[in-house]
């Protein structure tokens, strides 16, 4: 698992290294833009010409270091600063005198909008250009130079790399900050941050890379525990073995209050992402109605039928003598779904799983988290977010970590937040970001098939934050695999349920 910074983060940390650890700030600036430097010169045959953008502080120091290296290593290098030399300070100044001492160091200085027509020329004879404009500490929209530049660098045709972070998009929320570099590659330092994983900050960088430049790992867990990142190599390593004595018991009976009439599918496919995940023992709770309408369920799936219990009836017998239950996909939000819902939320502690439909009731009937005891994993879409939040889609859009966050602590849930870096959030702030899974998975019952795979790692177990963890990790790990085999644009839901047993094989489970 890799740690995953704010840009206030880092800040720290730069200064922890600085000033507790004895790593002079030169050092960190010096490695940060070799490895700017290193990326360019395998990306860019030697003795082209290489542009380099910079600002005033230390984003540009970096840049300064960058075009140092290159020059020395025999590229045309062109250095404009967005502003005078001598006003930059610091780590930075040091770094441009670096840079001004070679033979043939070239610097422009531009003051004004009357010099861009200098920039879009170099622009347009540059194999490469470097983007070290703005750094992770922008939180406001960029001044208008830097807006026309950033256009007149989007309209480039070559290829550019951004340093530490695309110019013009907030660290912490992957917004676009009116304005902002649309780039090829991003090089940044020590650890990724939130914006290399949220959108529209995350297509903006292009291709991540991350260059130790020195910083010390330990400091990350003391300093900026909250955010880790979780990819399909981190696996094997959440998930046990399965005991040679193991028994049906022993890996949990997940039980399913799903599917409906007119939505019978759904309840099927979160029961057969339980069997592929290793429930012990997985079991149906619906009307019999609901049995009429829906397709062939496994063999395997017990069922447990309402018949003539009333919902509070039903309610208790459903969650007697299960591991976990999940509950909501296909339910519907008719008046029987609703009573369920309210019901089971008043006699549940054992670990639930709520998605689709629960959670649109929840959204209508807010009152009804004053019902919940149990530990709970919620798994909305944006929308479904969105209407629990009582936000738009755009709102929650614009800021996933923070609604996400605000949201768990406030209901006391986790949250699995759905969509490309799948987040999942704990109520004392924690993150997990998924690292896996593609556009193909954007398709009707892949959520059902998520409800499956959390509400069985729930029964077996697993607290309800590391449960959520592993199932958004395990679901997207098994969607690639999918998209593999039949590509994203045909994927479905069952495509997913089928490819879990590939991902079990490889990682040895």
């Amino acid at each position: 698992m890799k740690y995953i910074l704010s840009g206030t983060q880092m800040g720290i940390l730069d200064k922890v290294a600085i000033y507790e650890e004895g790593i002079p700030g030169t050092d960190l600036m010096e490695r940060a833009g070799e490895g700017v430097a290193a990326y360019c010169m395998q990306h860019t045959p030697v003795g082209t010409t290489v542009v380099i953008l910079c600002g005033k502080g230390n984003n540009g120091g970096d840049g300064f270091v960058a075009g140092r290296h290159l020059l020395e290593a025999g590229y045309q290098v062109q250095v404009f600063l967005f502003g005078a030399a001598k006003d930059i300070g610091g780590d930075a100044a040091w770094a441009l005198d670096g840079y001004l001492k070679l033979a043939g160091a070239d610097l422009t200085e531009i003051a004004g909008e009357e010099a861009l027509p200098l920039v879009a020329a170099a622009l347009g004879d540059a194999a490469l250009i470097v983007d070290a404009l703005l750094g992770t500490g922008l939180h406001q929209d960029v001044r208008p130079l830097l807006a026309q530049t950033i256009t007149l660098i989007n309209a480039s045709s070559a290829p550019v790399l951004a340093v530490d972070i695309p110019s013009g998009v907030d660290a912490d929320t992957g917004k676009v900050l009116g304005a902002a570099v649309e780039a090829k590659t991003c090089v940044t330092f020590a650890w990724p941050k939130f914006a290399h994983y949220l959108y529209p900050g995350a297509v903006l960088a292009g291709d991540l890379r991350v260059v130790d430049i020195g910083i010390p790992k330990a400091l990350a867990p003391k300093y900026a525990p909250e955010v880790m990142l979780l990819e399909d190599e981190d696996g094997p390593g959440l998930l046990d073995q399965r005991p040679k004595n193991a028994h049906k018991g022993t890996f949990g009976h997940a039980r399913f209050l799903a599917g409906s009439a007119d939505m019978p599918g759904a309840a099927v496919l979160a029961l057969h992402g339980a069997l592929r995940t290793g429930a012990g023992l997985v079991s149906w709770a619906a009307q019999e109605e609901t049995l009429h309408h829906a397709p062939e369920r496994p063999a395997e799936i017990m069922l447990c039928l309402a018949k003539e219990k009333t919902p509070t009836e039903f309610a208790q017998t459903i969650v007697d003598g299960v591991d976990a239950l999940g509950m909501g996909p296909g339910l519907g939000q008719g008046t029987w779904a609703q009573e369920m819902v309210s019901a089971t939320l008043s006699c549940a502690e054992l670990p639930l799983c709520l998605d689709a439909d629960a959670l649109n009731i929840l959204a209508q009937q807010p009152k009804l988290w004053q019902e919940l005891k149990a530990p709970t994993v919620i798994t909305p879409h944006p929308k479904e977010m969105a209407r629990l939040s009582d936000l738009s889609v755009e709102a929650v859009e614009a800021d996933r970590f923070g609604v996400a966050r605000s949201f768990a602590a406030q209901r006391g849930c986790v949250v699995v937040l759905k969509g490309a870096n799948t987040l999942v959030v704990a109520p004392n702030g924690h993150v997990r970001v998924i690292g896996a899974g593609n556009p193909g998975m954007a398709t009707a019952g892949s959520g059902d098939v998520l409800t499956g795979i959390v509400t069985t790692f729930l029964a077996q177990g697993l607290d309800t934050f590391d449960a959520a963890a592993l199932g958004a990790l395990v679901h997207a790990c098994a969607g690639d695999r999918a998209a593999q085999a039949w590509g994203q644009t045909g994927l479905k839901a069952g495509d997913i349920i089928d490819s879990l047993a590939q991902l079990w094989q490889a990682w040895g489970r």
